[in-house]
């Protein structure tokens, strides 16, 4: 990320990486599944026959809390007949019409589809089985302005298991934390366009990464279920929270609207004529085909935001290569003279040549910046090492030796200290781009 703000430095004010959308997920675990269902079923003395009854009554109870919670705070209770429409459009027009800066903004009411229970016979043994399934159930959605978080939302699915979602929006935790700090700023929607103290405004993003939701989220939960906590009710513990989505983005701010137009389609061009999809995963820190998935407890939060700023410093270094006006020749040239280094003669370069350019393409794939690339995975990605006879793998490991000599002998490629990796050099990403996007030149456009 630092060479991108280093070569954009006349054009951008500066960068802001944090969370944009977070989406909770609250789960009762023992009620999650099939077995703990039957055993929590059993200590209320509750056959599976009259589980219908049962479910319904805590449902009602639910949505009568929330209508006396609406009724109290003197807020709107809404039933929304479409779960297409958008609920959060409806919230937000209800707080600005009504000027709600604190508290509850509203309750809404939806019946959509969910994960729960229903009750089937079973043909073989004659018995009533207790089995997951998707069905619709109503859900309710309680909008607050949050003091600490801004505009925010709770949803709780009121058939068994009680699912509870919670959703906060990052950027307006920010603008809450700039306001009062006295930091001003200008946002259009969910957009920061201008922040006047940007290493004040980045700490303040980070420390939501290592917040204490659960603390919060629990009594959140509390106040809007009000099974939970109950004595002598339902036996109902904590929810136990995780992260079902978590939006991190890398936010570059330029001077004006200008300074972007004149360089975003080479943007577009770069990323369009360089990179694929392949790229794509090794920005993610990800080997093709090698899916290891994320832990999605609240405790893996700040390592979810380490990969993924990570993953955005690799996608912005890849975009750092573009050239604003730099010429072809200017790049080119100095790589296409012999060279010596080290006592030793190197060949010039033939940077538009088909089998230069396979090289430039197998050491510019994304794989290779996390890490760097070795003599392998070079022979590999040109299929030199396709041979079994291990004369001829023993030349071509020779071949490639030879190759990264050459490359850093026109400063292209470096070592790195005490491994047998190599990295590309930012001469390197700047000639190797050049070369390939010069071969994939259109005539026609390039005669306009």
């Amino acid at each position: 990320m630092e060479r991108f703000v280093e070569s954009f430095r006349d054009r951008i004010t500066g960068t802001l990486s944090g969370f944009d959308r977070m989406l909770f997920r609250g789960t009762l675990r023992g009620l999650a599944y099939p077995l703990g269902m039957l055993g929590w079923l059993s200590a209320h003395s509750v056959l599976l026959k009259n589980f219908g009854a049962f479910a319904n009554k805590i449902s009602t109870h639910l949505k009568n809390h929330a209508e006396q919670l609406a009724e109290a705070a003197g807020r709107p209770f809404e039933y929304i007949s479409s779960p297409s429409l958008s609920k959060e459009a409806l919230a937000e027009s209800i707080r600005q019409r009504d000027g709600i800066t604190a508290g509850l903004v509203c309750v809404l009411s939806c019946v959509e589809p969910c994960q729960t229970y229903e009750i089937r016979s079973n043909p073989n043994t004659k018995h009533l089985d207790l089995v997951l399934a998707t069905r619709k159930c109503l859900h309710l959605y309680f909008y607050l302005v949050d003091r600490e978080f801004g505009m925010m939302h709770v949803r709780l699915q009121t058939w068994l298991p009680m699912t509870m979602q919670i959703c906060i929006n990052g950027r307006e935790y920010l603008a809450r934390q700039l306001d009062a700090a006295g930091i001003g700023y200008e946002r259009r929607d969910n957009c920061f366009t201008r922040i006047d103290n940007l290493p004040a405004a980045q700490r303040q993003m980070d420390r939501l990464t290592n917040r204490k939701f659960a603390k919060v989220f629990n009594a959140l939960a509390k106040r809007f279920n009000p099974w939970l906590g109950r004595p002598g009710k339902l036996k109902v513990n904590r929810y136990y929270w995780t992260v079902r989505q978590g939006d991190y983005a890398t936010d570059v701010m330029f001077r004006h609207e200008k300074s972007l137009a004149e360089v975003y389609p080479r943007f577009v061009q770069h990323a369009w004529s360089c990179l694929s999809t392949r790229d794509v995963l090794r920005f993610l820190g990800r080997r093709v085909r090698q899916w290891v998935p994320m832990r999605k407890g609240l405790a893996d939060l700040p390592r979810r935001v380490e990969i993924s700023r990570a993953a955005n410093k690799r996608y912005l270094e890849a975009l750092a290569e573009v050239q604003i006006s730099a010429k072809a020749c200017e790049v080119l040239d100095p790589v296409s003279r012999r060279v010596t280094r080290n006592g030793r003669p190197h060949r010039a370069l033939r940077p538009l040549s088909a089998d230069e350019a396979a090289v430039f393409a197998a050491m510019l794939r994304g794989e290779h910046a996390v890490q760097g690339f070795r003599n392998r995975d070079i022979r590999h990605a040109l299929g030199w090492d396709r041979h079994r006879d291990p004369e001829q793998r023993a030349k071509a490991s020779a071949r490639t030796s030879r190759l990264f000599a050459l490359l850093r002998s026109h400063g292209l490629i470096t070592k790195v200290s005490h491994t047998n990796y190599y990295r590309l050099t930012i001469k390197g990403r700047r000639v190797m781009t050049t070369s390939l996007k010069l071969r994939q030149l259109n005539l026609m456009a390039l005669a306009a």
